[in-house]
Order: C-alpha cells, then sequence, then structure tokens
C-alpha cells in the first residue's frame, strides 16, 4: 500500500484508491522506425520498494535513440527521471511525496519515464538540493554513470 505522508481513515483510503486507481497520464511509446505513440495509461502505483515519481524532466541516452531503431517490443524506454515524488511504495522510508529527486527506471520494464509519471526502485533514487535544476541533474548524473562505469571496466582489466 503506498505511503502518502500519514495513515488514511478507511473512507480517505477509498477516496484515494479510486482516484489514483482510475486516474491517467499521457505516455510516449517508442515503437520501430523510431516512431512515438502517445496513449493514456493508468498512473503507476509503487509496489513496496518502489517511487513513483511526477517526471519534470526525462533524460535521452544514446541507448535510447539506437535502440528505437528497432524497437520490439514497444515499449516506453526512458529510464531518466527528474522530478517530484508522487507516492513511494510501504517499505521506503527515505522519500516522501514532494521531495525533488532523479532516478534510474528500470530497463524494459513498465513505467519509464517517457510519461508525465515514472516508477524507479528505491535504491536507484536520490534527493536533489533545491538550487540543483532538474535538467542540471538528468544531465549530471548520466555523465556520473558513464564516469563510474569507465572506472569500474579499468578496475577490472588492471
Amino acid at each position: 500500500m503506498p505511503y502518502f505522508g500519514r495513515p488514511f481513515t478507511t473512507t480517505e483510503t477509498t477516496r484515494l484508491a479510486s482516484s489514483v486507481l482510475y486516474s491517467t497520464m499521457k505516455e510516449g511509446i517508442i515503437h520501430s522506425g523510431p516512431k512515438v505513440e502517445i496513449i493514456d495509461s493508468p498512473i503507476p502505483i509503487p509496489k513496496d520498494d518502489q517511487v513513483v515519481t511526477k517526471v519534470v524532466v526525462s533524460g535521452s541516452n544514446p541507448k535510447d535513440w539506437k535502440r528505437a531503431e528497432r524497437a520490439k517490443p514497444s515499449i516506453n524506454q526512458g529510464d531518466d527521471i527528474a522530478g517530484i515524488v508522487h507516492a513511494v511504495g510501504s517499505n521506503v522510508v527515505e522519500f516522501k511525496p514532494g521531495d525533488r529527486v532523479a532516478a534510474f527506471h528500470q530497463m524494459g520494464q513498465p513505467g519509464g519515464s517517457y510519461a508525465e509519471y515514472a516508477v524507479s526502485s528505491s535504491h536507484t533514487t536520490f534527493h536533489i538540493p533545491n538550487k540543483t535544476s532538474f535538467e542540471g541533474t538528468i544531465s549530471s548524473h548520466f555523465l556520473r554513470l558513464m564516469q563510474l562505469q569507465y572506472q569500474f571496466i579499468s578496475e577490472t582489466l588492471h
């Protein structure tokens, strides 16, 4: 059950569940070509260790446009997220709705960042300072990931 800040009464829970369960968002599905189809999808509900973020900025990396040339199956393949926490799973204690975060979405899974709301694991989500722009966060965490991958490869080869 998602945690939204405080325990809800039964009436509030019913009202919240129906509004969340039946609310929709716009989502970009990437088809081969590449071709993008904008569809209405349900707003994701987080699993126990997940964070649902209202997307402000979604990153696009080389794997995104290279995969799009032959996208099978067609998916929302956005994996870099920056935005505001919308909801968290029951095991998530380090984030709450309203927090400014950036995250990595699990590749190939539903809930990608080419949408109004995206899903990430709590362990791939991190707080961003108020003075840091969402755009700056996306570009810098992608560069940091590349740096860590290079460092890992270098250490493995030596």
